[in-house]
Formats: structure tokens, C-alpha cells, sequence
């Protein structure tokens, strides 16, 4: 198991939940689309606690360090949504933590292993506990875009 995950997951875990997402200037916001990435993600175990989820606009810091936007949200059934607006056009990739007690860090058994679900942009967590930045990376156009994708305990 590559236990430096744990401490990755708990640096952008701990980044204030209503920080600002990354700002940006348009001449006429009513002629043109809202600048709005949402990260759906479903199958989470529960209801308690929240998503949160760190948008990284860099693969050096991917993980690890201060994320570009912080969202957090409420789960409902099972599926929460966080939401970043005014974000510039560019390559990002999303990672989330369905932090269940709500106490900003991701919990951990004594091996160091995850007890709390986590997740990745195009679903790159999948089978890794570090998924790759070239797997979790996207590209965002401006305008609306919606991704999906699944938790992983």
C-alpha cells in the first residue's frame, strides 16, 4: 500500500471548505455562459458527514498541495455534487473525500489505510490508493461542464 496517499488526501482535506475557487474576469457575464464545474459523486456508503473535494489546476501539487478551488457539499442518497464557479479554462482534475464525521481530515486505521471514502476525477482512484494526475486530469473549456464519478472505500 503506498502510504503517502494518506497524508496527500489529508492536506487538501484540510484546506478551508469555503475557500474560493479560482477567480475569473468576463466582460459581460450575461452574454456568456456561468463558468461552473460540477463533480458529481455517487455510491457513497452514507449520508453523514460531507463531500469534499479539491480542484488541482497543476500536476506538481496534485494531491498534495493547496488545491486551486475547495467545495464542499451535503450527501443525499447516497450522491453529493460540489460546485466551483468562476473557474478560467484549463486542465484540473478533481479529488474528494466523503469526510463522514465531518472533522476535515481523512480518517485512517493504524496501518495508515483509508477509512473514509475517496475519489478522482474520471474515475482514477479506481484500484489505486494515489491515482495518477494523468489519470484524473481534464480539460475545461469555460462554460458549464458536469463529471461524474464514483466513491471508493
Amino acid at each position: 500500500m503506498n502510504l503517502p496517499l494518506h497524508a496527500a488526501l489529508i492536506a487538501w482535506t484540510l484546506a478551508p471548505a469555503g475557500a474560493p475557487s479560482p477567480a475569473k474576469q468576463a466582460p459581460d457575464k450575461q452574454a456568456q455562459p456561468p463558468d461552473v464545474l460540477t463533480y458529481t459523486v455517487h455510491d457513497l456508503r452514507n449520508d453523514r458527514g460531507s463531500l469534499r473535494c479539491g480542484l488541482y489546476a497543476e500536476a506538481d501539487n496534485w494531491l498534495e498541495g493547496d488545491p486551486a478551488g475547495n467545495a464542499r457539499a451535503l450527501i443525499r442518497h447516497g450522491e453529493a455534487t460540489c460546485v466551483f464557479r468562476d473557474v478560467p479554462p484549463g486542465i484540473y482534475a478533481i479529488a474528494a473525500l466523503h469526510d463522514e464525521d465531518d472533522d476535515g481530515e481523512m480518517d485512517t486505521n493504524l496501518l495508515g489505510i483509508p477509512e473514509e471514502g475517496h475519489s478522482a476525477s474520471k474515475n482514477a482512484q479506481e484500484g489505486e490508493l494515489k491515482p495518477d494526475w494523468d489519470d484524473a486530469r481534464f480539460e475545461y473549456r469555460g462554460g458549464e461542464l458536469h463529471l461524474k464519478a464514483r466513491m471508493e472505500y
